[in-house]
């Protein structure tokens, strides 16, 4: 009897130590899925938490120390739950994420830091988070964008002054009034209607006196695109064309080149120092993004009271 007595101490113990040794073992993914709050029942796990915050950090270029977690969780917690927040009022207003615009932001950040998608997706990893936290990130951006645009829209109005006083911030740059000449032909042309429409745009540029008889002094050459562009930075254009203008003289035609569609070349009208239209574009811009902000401030306090927002 004292044997098996023994036996069965002996047994349990064992069977003690499996299962600590199982706990032991299962308990990180317990601990990494315990949900911390719930946002009108949508869940925000320790998970979620520590990627966010790793995402903080090296977007503050911070090291990812146990304390540098410590000091940020609060507020991660508390912007993990605006943005459900926005997310949830965005997919009440019928506003979904589109993926193509998530991938293109996405891009544009990768691009931005000099690195691939996959290089971005691996840096993220190597340092404790996922590129999904920064989707998800550009999703709510891209939602409450729309859904403040739709409440806010008609209540929004920035002035020509304000633009123009927000423009002179940047300074003045060297802008240009031009013509855009493209005389077309198909892709396909044989080097002998390629060669007849070189001839063409040789013509134009020892014929041209001034910008204003362009269409005149093209009229005859069949298929002709001409376009406008006034007050235009050399940042506004391509590389292919910067180049082209920059070459000219003003009151020339700049050299040609040859291009798919057709021989394009530019006019140089004017050039002076001012504030260019892709100034004033992003000054505009700039005060869009800041009266959308203001309103949107005020707009997620009232809805988020609304929220149930239940810590566990």
């Amino acid at each position: 009897m004292q044997f098996i007595s023994k036996s069965f101490k002996l047994l349990g113990a064992v069977a003690a130590m499996v299962i600590f040794a199982q706990a032991m073992l299962i308990s990180p993914s317990l601990a990494a899925s315990r949900v911390v709050v719930t946002v009108d029942g949508k869940s925000i796990n320790e998970n979620d938490i520590k990627i966010r915050s790793s995402l903080t950090l090296i977007s503050k270029s911070q090291k990812q120390t146990a304390k540098a977690h410590a000091n940020i969780r609060k507020t991660v917690i508390n912007k993990l739950i605006e943005e459900q927040v926005m997310l949830q009022a965005g997919a009440k207003a019928g506003f979904k994420p589109s993926n193509g615009e998530v991938k293109k932001r996405i891009a544009a950040i990768a691009k931005g830091a000099k690195l691939t998608v996959k290089q971005l997706e691996q840096y993220l990893l190597d340092n404790g988070s996922h590129i999904n936290t920064m989707r998800n990130i550009q999703k709510v951006n891209q939602v409450w964008g729309n859904l403040l645009r739709k409440q806010f829209g008609s209540s929004v109005k920035i002035s020509d002054q304000a633009i123009e006083a927000e423009t002179k911030k940047g300074g003045k740059v060297t802008v240009y009034d031009l013509q855009q000449i493209t005389l077309q032909m198909p892709s396909n042309s044989s080097p002998s209607k390629r060669n007849a429409r070189v001839a063409q745009a040789k013509q134009v540029q020892a014929e041209f006196s001034k910008c204003s008889r362009i269409r005149t002094l093209t009229a005859s050459l069949g298929r002709v695109e001409i376009k406008s562009r006034p007050a235009t930075s050399l940042s506004a254009l391509t590389p292919g064309q910067r180049k082209l203008v920059k070459g000219a003289k003003v009151g020339t035609i700049s050299h040609y080149r040859i291009l798919s569609k057709g021989i394009e070349m530019f006019a140089v009208c004017k050039k002076t120092q001012a504030y260019s239209n892709k100034a004033r574009a992003n000054a505009k811009n700039k005060l869009l993004q800041k009266a959308f902000a203001n309103f949107g401030v005020s707009y997620l306090k009232k809805i988020m009271s609304n929220a149930k927002i239940i810590y566990r």
